[in-house]
């Protein structure tokens, strides 16, 4: 049987039919995700012009099907986990052609210190990494954060989840917009919808917590 493919088909999916040998749906997970992977290598380009773009998209290309090869449910949202795989893989690049002098014009891009990319690449692992916990205030903001996307992750969908938690990390609405190939309206509408039920769930919350107080003797 011939599986007619297209977009209407999830990330799970794909992945799923890429494994099983569906090579079509290797190129539309790309196609798909190509705008993460363009984000990540024009902004490494703008921190050092020097570096070979056709190597740099390369090595990112090699990233993103590691990502489809070791991607598993445990690791949540394959879109986050991609994203900061190829983070961390621009990260490397950096650091493989700076001196140890030069990492301030780096970090900036970093999630984490990136030994291996794809060896701790959940979100929870790069927000509790030992890079940030060096750091007295980064441990106390990296901690916050995943507390944050914990909580999050139980009332909002996989978008919301998606675009919250890099909206979370500093990456600005326009940016997400050309990540996901998607308009900066209809990101904000996703934001802002995430924003509204998460203010709903703690004002719940709160109530909550006030009402159990008032019934302690």
């Amino acid at each position: 049987m011939v599986i007619q493919l297209n977009n209407a088909w999830n990330d799970y999916e794909l992945i799923y039919l890429y494994r099983c040998g569906e090579q079509k749906a290797l190129q539309l997970l790309l196609k798909k995700h190509m705008g993460a992977i363009k984000s990540v290598e024009k902004e490494l380009l703008e921190i050092c012009y020097l570096l070979d773009k056709n190597d740099v998209y390369q090595e990112l290309l090699v990233t993103f099907i590691k990502c489809i090869d070791s991607y598993s449910d445990e690791r949540g949202n394959f879109f986050s986990y991609l994203y900061i795989c190829l983070k961390r893989c621009a990260a490397r690049l950096l650091k493989n052609y700076f001196s140890p002098s030069e990492k301030i014009h780096y970090q900036a891009i970093s999630l984490d210190e990136p030994m291996d990319e794809l060896n701790k690449t959940s979100l929870q692992d790069v927000l509790s990494s030992t890079y940030y916990n060096t750091d007295p205030v980064h441990a106390y903001q990296m901690q916050e954060l995943e507390i944050q996307y914990q909580y999050s992750k139980q009332f909002l969908n996989d978008k919301e989840l998606q675009f919250f938690t890099l909206y979370e990390n500093g990456i600005n609405t326009n940016q997400i917009a050309k990540i996901a190939n998607m308009t900066p309206k209809q990101v904000r509408n996703y934001l802002n919808r995430a924003k509204l039920k998460m203010r709903k769930k703690l004002d719940l919350n709160d109530r909550n917590k006030s009402s159990k107080k008032n019934t302690i003797d």
